[in-house]
């Protein structure tokens, strides 16, 4: 019987990871688990003085048994993509500096995989968007998001023109510096600095939430989860394609974009006790004044 696998997904540059490494690595190694990650954590590895060895993501095909996010909630993106997508469960444990995703205080890092051991983490499964994105009727890329999936303006461009679409019905046309179609999950990143409502992550649920539109009438809409939206680019000198904020295409006049739900769901595992409301609480200072 082969050991169980742990892949690393870590925020590199963050001064606590040798500190967190040192207190999450000891049980997997008690129970003789493997690890892998990326070379770049070699170093924090070292000096958090772990002797187990240390593969690479590149070395080996098999599919983990747990992946561990060491970061913010880009991390845990990246974790998403690379390992969620794949059916691998996440426990996240945040370094960085905000965390709604990833939840789990570095103080708490520990208790957090003694819980695992426990078996007294609960499964939370995150809704996800698959997108396409087509050009003369040809698929030339797609993908899946956790968070969203964002069509923008460049830096010195105009506003860009888009023909929206829901459910094959017609909406108008959207002049705007961009558009985020995102997931409940997402609902507190970009679309929330758009001014689109936090929505609770277990709700079948997307968001349309512009950019800066040029009518004020138009405004962030939630749609039930099974919706298909087209985007179709109809004028712009430079827009970009993004998919969670880490995988971009240009796009070109005529190109036209395709998100709908996906039966694909990310699984986070979190402690029993955790509130959402809570988290938004600590997280936006509701409870100053």
């Amino acid at each position: 019987m082969s050991k169980p696998l742990l892949a690393i997904v870590a925020k590199i540059k963050s001064d606590l990871l040798p500190q967190v490494l040192s207190q999450v690595i000891p049980p997997f190694e008690s129970k003789g688990w493997k690890f892998t990650s990326d070379p770049a954590l070699l170093e924090p590895w070292q000096k958090a003085e772990i002797h187990s060895t240390l593969e690479t993501h590149s070395s080996r095909s098999e599919v983990p048994t747990l992946c561990l996010c060491l970061g913010g909630d880009g991390t845990l993106l990246s974790a998403a993509r690379e390992f969620g997508s794949r059916g691998v469960p996440i426990v996240s444990i945040n370094l960085g500096s905000l965390g709604f995703i990833a939840s789990n205080a570095a103080p708490q890092a520990r208790l957090l995989i003694d819980h695992y051991f426990e078996k007294k983490l609960v499964s939370d499964n995150r809704h996800t968007l698959g997108v396409k994105l087509f050009r003369s009727q040809n698929l030339i890329a797609e993908g899946i998001v956790l968070n969203d999936v964002v069509i923008s303006k460049g830096s010195l461009a105009r506003m860009i023109e888009m023909d929206l679409s829901v459910q094959g019905s017609e909406i108008g046309t959207l002049r705007a510096d961009g558009l985020v179609i995102s997931t409940p999950t997402g609902s507190t990143a970009y679309s929330f600095s758009t001014g689109g409502p936090i929505v609770q992550p277990e709700l079948d649920a997307c968001l349309l939430a512009p950019i800066c539109p040029h009518s004020p009438s138009w405004r962030p809409i939630v749609l039930k989860g099974e919706t298909m939206v087209k985007v179709g680019l109809q004028s712009s000198d430079e827009a970009f394609l993004t998919l969670d904020g880490q995988v971009g295409y240009p796009l070109l006049t005529s190109d036209f974009v395709i998100v709908e739900k996906s039966e694909l769901k990310i699984t986070l595992l979190q402690e029993p006790n955790l509130n959402y409301f809570t988290l938004l609480r600590e997280k936006l200072n509701w409870a100053s004044r």
